[in-house]
């Protein structure tokens, strides 16, 4: 979060240069909120926190030159969002809240450089990080989620692909550990399921793919069930306590998780 007074907001090159600065450096960042229309602390102690609403003349800078300043920055923003904020009683004031995406290439202001947030100011980025942030595109970016869910006698694990990047995902391929007891009751998976000795206790052993299936488009998901049966074994053995994932896809590098299984839990009853 970022606040820029009103007189953030000018005519001149210097002032369309600051904007562009500063909302490309958002997006070659983590993404974040600009409003323009608050003044900040000028005290050294409060520095970067609101001080008081300092309106902006929508007549005089409209929500669509705002845009046009900003579709300078190459290339342009895409999902960058402006929203104007009303001040009563004047239906000429308002405040401007700009949305900006995490990005996945780097974006250059209009005095042709590249930059980045840091410690609340836009900072030129050296050319490994410019690197860095233009290969964010050529790489799929994948997170997992999990649920498990009980019934009378048994239940399923539900492990979730998420492709949440902008790149297709051909390939991936999943390994996943679980322990051999569910609170305390030992069960078994419904197909066989290798059990395997980790360094803090025993675990099955749960590998998928999608190799010879349809690859993971941006912005959707792939689910996965593994049902089980609570079962009795002769001689109960010590197990790992939470479930582990690790997921590989294309070049990417790989991704672990770790669930805790009563927080994922769901008691069903058939």
């Amino acid at each position: 979060m970022d606040y820029k007074s009103a007189g953030a907001l000018g005519f001149t090159d210097k002032s369309k240069r600051e904007i562009t600065k500063d909302v490309s450096a958002m997006a070659n960042s983590n993404g974040g909120t600009i409003i323009y229309g608050i003044a900040e602390y000028k005290d050294e102690a409060k520095r970067h926190l609101p001080e008081r609403i300092d309106p902006i003349s929508r007549s005089q800078f409209s929500k669509e030159w705002l845009e046009h300043v900003i579709s300078n920055i190459e290339p342009r923003i895409a999902a960058l969002k402006i929203f104007p904020i009303e001040i009563p009683p004047n239906p000429d004031h308002v405040v401007y809240v700009v949305e900006i995406p995490k990005s996945t290439t780097a974006h250059q202001a209009l005095d042709l450089r590249y930059y980045r947030r840091y410690n609340f100011e836009s900072v030129a980025m050296p050319d490994y990080e410019i690197r860095d942030v233009m290969n964010r595109q050529q790489f799929p970016t994948l997170s997992v989620s999990a649920t498990l869910a009980f019934y009378d006698n048994g239940g399923a694990l539900q492990i979730e692909i998420h492709n949440t990047g902008d790149v297709l995902a051909r390939y991936f391929s999943a390994i996943i550990h679980t322990p051999v007891k569910w609170t305390g009751k030992e069960f078994i998976f419904d197909n066989d399921r290798v059990s395997i000795q980790l360094e803090d206790g025993w675990s099955y052993r749960i590998a998928f793919t999608n190799a010879h299936g349809v690859p993971l488009f941006p912005k959707s998901s792939s689910c996965h069930n593994f049902k089980f049966s609570f079962a009795s074994f002769l001689k109960p053995k010590a197990t790992i306590g939470d479930i582990r994932c690790i997921v590989y896809a294309d070049a990417m590098p790989f991704i672990e998780g770790k669930f805790d299984p009563e927080k994922i839990l769901k008691r069903l009853t058939n």
